[in-house]
């Protein structure tokens, strides 16, 4: 399964929903969409509720995004990991790097997705 990604702006926060697969593969395309959000200082969150794999080059996806919006003061969040897909962040210790969080609804800004998804 391919990497499935969808996005939308919440004011300075941009939410990513990654479905399928983080991997060697798809990490690219991940990277390749981050970047210009990241110059555009918003502060990244990922949806990972979906996500059935993240392998050693999704994590490296992970701790770049973390690393490049901390230089212009910004954050990565991640919610709704999957224990599978939690054992994998936390022994990589990319977690500390992170805003973690268990589900989308505890989301800063989650007020205003669902007023979006009405």
């Amino acid at each position: 399964m391919e990497l499935e990604l969808k996005k939308e702006v919440f004011g300075v926060w941009i939410l990513f929903s990654l479905k399928g697969r983080l991997d060697a593969k798809t990490a690219p395309d991940l990277d390749k969409e981050m970047l210009p959000e990241i110059e555009k200082r918003l502060d990244i969150v990922l949806d990972v509720s979906e996500l059935e794999y993240i392998s050693s080059m999704g994590i490296r996806s992970l701790v770049q995004a973390a690393k490049k919006t901390a230089e212009v003061n910004h954050r990565v969040a991640i919610c709704g990991m999957r224990p599978e897909v939690k054992e994998v962040v936390e022994v990589s210790g990319v977690n500390a790097f992170l805003d973690v969080y268990d589900k989308v609804s505890d989301l800063p800004f989650a007020a205003d997705i669902h007023r979006s998804r009405s």
